[in-house]
């Protein structure tokens, strides 16, 4: 069986416009015995009035933006992929992960690899006890870091958001589901499933989506990486700031830097077609 996508990216060279990318479209054509779909960070805070979604996510944006994106788009996505018999893969934090019985479901435990960012190439690596930043320095402009943009100390706060943050219940894992927290994991399943395709759902697009363990960034072969990865960009939406909201600016603007250097995106609830 097979999904026919109608698919838009952009290429680069835009003949007589001054732009360098024109966008293009096209149906993409994949086999659903090599195609799973991986829902990305779809929380459900539970007691929302006392912990916030996220620190510093105002509960309107929740209300009215995030949840009927889950129930009008990634709920109908998800029982759609569950009618083709795709894998299904949620990918939240370990942290949401861990309470659930289908966490890593015969997958082993993985350690993420240490980010090849952080290694300065042509010097050894710093022996120990001597970590550079000093980890004083580093935890004051931690601070600093999370008080300029929450506001208050996250702290206790959000100790207790994490304990009350679980997988949106309108897309509850069912048996044969996986749950997941690393790219590391993730690569481990579709090694042995045989998985070459992958579409992807879920949020924040500008953050987690895109940038986790296992999002976008970790899997598609835009980023050098060795996943056919779309972007189902009707199924999620990017933080927007005061300036942005009205217009999504965020949400258009990233999912277009995606479709310019990292893969394709498609709008349309995926049909099958034998």
């Amino acid at each position: 069986m097979y999904l026919n996508l109608k698919c838009r990216w952009y290429r680069l060279g835009g003949g007589e416009s001054v732009s360098q990318y024109r966008q293009m479209e096209k149906t993409i054509r994949l086999n659903t015995a090599e195609t799973a779909l991986v829902l990305v960070d779809t929380w459900e805070v539970r007691n929302m009035e006392r912990y916030p979604f996220l620190p510093g996510l105002p509960r309107r944006f929740v209300n009215e933006i995030m949840e009927p994106i889950v129930r009008r788009r990634i709920k109908p996505t998800l029982e759609a992929a569950r009618r083709l018999g795709l894998p299904v893969v949620h990918l939240p934090s370990y942290y949401v992960a861990e309470k659930y019985p289908a966490f890593r479901g015969g997958v082993p435990r993985c350690n993420v690899a240490y980010p090849e960012s952080r290694v300065v190439k042509g010097k050894p690596p710093a022996k120990s006890g001597a970590a550079w930043p000093p980890p004083a320095y580093v935890t004051r402009r931690l601070r600093e870091w999370q008080h300029d943009r929450y506001g208050v100390s996250t702290g206790r706060i959000d100790d207790m958001r994490r304990q009350n943050t679980y997988i949106h219940s309108a897309l509850t894992p069912i048996p044969g589901e996986y749950v997941l927290s690393n790219k590391d994991e993730l690569h481990w399943l579709l090694q042995r499933r045989k998985i070459t395709n992958l579409l992807y759902a879920g949020f924040m697009l500008n953050a987690c989506l895109l940038f986790k363990s296992g999002g976008l960034h970790d899997m598609a072969l835009g980023c050098g990486k060795n996943y056919f990865c779309i972007l189902l960009r009707d199924c999620t939406v990017a933080a927007e700031n005061n300036h942005t909201l009205k217009d999504m600016t965020m949400t258009r603007c990233f999912t277009e830097w995606f479709e310019m250097g990292m893969g394709y995106t498609t709008a349309r609830l995926f049909r099958a077609n034998a």
